[in-house]
């Protein structure tokens, strides 16, 4: 139980913004629901288990006491941040990353195959709504909506990708099954279906490493697949089936105006890509823009705009912006660059109004906020991270690695919880708080 209540949890900011798309009474956050369940869960756990209890050792754990003093930080920083009333908000909802990281101390390691199960479910409950929603949401007329809320709906394409994504680095580890082939393609139907750029381009860097770390086991299922001839004959069948499954997704997506223009957006954005590395003037507004000392923000903020009128690739040059930003304001006095502005002070320094905002980079967002003291903080947590790994968990690194890059891309501290999750799962892969 404790394991499917854990990715419901990771990814309970997902099935909020399902919820609100169909207007079902948000008096009660699911979030919250799912944080109360898995606690319980949790206390069940312990108390099922109190003869086996051993806390000494997972405190002992580096990552756990760094986790605890970035948090502790952001609650100093209180005391001087330019956010006053969000920033309390968004310390107490860095909280709920706490929940997810430490959740996987109470699991059992023989059961830790639930999770990836239930991401699966997850992928393709949530998946089959996005596929008819999803056009709607950009193209059709509010009248079309019907009783449905979707402005919200259309910028789950993000998290949808991270979705389809895992459940792809899942389902690739694992024995050859016809069942499986067909669940892979759907997966990358999903995720090319979303166009979401960073979660695309991540992926293919995850599996990348993947294969690396399993290059000798795979090396020998190759052998082996070679020389059986009943596997040879099971994956021409499969391969049969992907091209007849693939011929009814073209005519599927091609029996509505919608979803076939969701579909060659989804290829136009993967384009914008490889334009950007391939033409002169995208590059070259890029580095104009990287390079362009911020003296005057008005006068940066008005380049910008022009940059951001004549580039297709927008969200590169608003990163830059956002890098800049920081850069200018940091540079204002050491003491900001050491201390920050507070937590939450981003959004009432770039948009003049006291809400969520970030730079897409938690590296930055943490200098921005924190200063030099979080920095250094979070940097320690990673270096902690890495020296807990153990690197024969390939499928469960190359995971961790994927959402790394993803929030290293578009996320801030309150939004990360599957990547603390996973990486909860990594260090205490053995289930250090029971005694064998």
């Amino acid at each position: 139980m404790i394991e499917r209540l854990f990715v419901i949890y990771l990814f309970s900011g997902l099935i909020k913004a399902y919820t609100f798309t169909f207007r079902i009474d948000d008096t009660i956050d699911i979030t919250l629901l799912s944080g109360i369940l898995l606690v319980i869960a949790i206390i069940h756990s312990v108390y099922s288990d109190l003869d086996r209890l051993s806390l000494g050792s997972v405190f002992k754990k580096a990552s756990l006491l760094l986790f605890l003093a970035f948090w502790g930080w952001t609650f100093i920083t209180l005391a001087y941040t330019k956010s006053p009333d969000y920033s309390a908000y968004k310390t107490l909802l860095f909280g709920t990353n706490f929940l997810a990281f430490f959740t996987p101390l109470f699991m059992s390691p023989s059961k830790f195959y639930r999770i990836g199960n239930t991401v699966l479910i997850l992928t393709f409950v949530l998946g089959s709504i996005f596929f008819i929603l999803y056009p709607i949401s950009l193209y059709a007329s509010p009248q079309d909506f019907f009783m449905l809320d979707l402005e919200e709906f259309s910028k789950q394409y993000q998290a949808m990708g991270v979705l389809s994504s895992l459940s792809l680095l899942f389902l690739i580890t694992k024995k050859f099954s016809i069942k499986r082939l067909a669940l892979i393609v759907i997966s990358i139907w999903l995720l090319i279906y979303s166009g979401a750029r960073g979660p695309i381009i991540f992926f293919v860097m995850a599996l990348c490493v993947l294969l690396f770390i399993k290059r000798k086991t795979i090396t020998h299922r190759l052998k082996i697949f070679f020389n059986s001839r009943k596997q040879q004959f099971r994956l021409s069948y499969g391969l049969i089936l992907v091209v007849f499954m693939n011929l009814g997704y073209v005519w599927l997506i091609n029996q509505n105006i919608y979803t076939r223009q969701v579909h060659y957006r989804s290829f136009a954005r993967m384009g914008l890509v490889f334009d950007s590395l391939i033409e002169n003037e995208g590059r070259e507004n890029s580095f104009k823009l990287f390079n362009k000392p911020m003296i005057n923000e008005d006068e940066f903020h008005e380049e910008f705009n022009r940059m951001e009128k004549e580039d297709r690739n927008k969200s590169v040059l608003a990163r830059i912006y956002h890098f800049q930003f920081c850069s200018m304001k940091l540079k204002e006095s050491p003491l900001n660059a050491l201390i920050g502005f507070g937590v939450g002070s981003y959004g009432i320094m770039f948009y003049g109004e006291d809400q969520r905002a970030y730079p897409h980079n938690i590296i930055l967002e943490a200098w921005f906020e924190l200063g030099l003291i979080g920095v250094i903080i979070l940097l320690l947590w990673f270096v902690s991270l890495l020296k807990s790994l153990n690197w024969s968990f390939a499928i469960q690194i190359s995971m961790l690695l994927f959402l790394f890059l993803n929030v290293m891309k578009s996320s801030s501290f309150i939004d990360i919880r599957p990547f603390f999750g996973f990486a909860g799962l990594l260090i205490y892969r053995k289930g250090l708080i029971f005694n064998k």
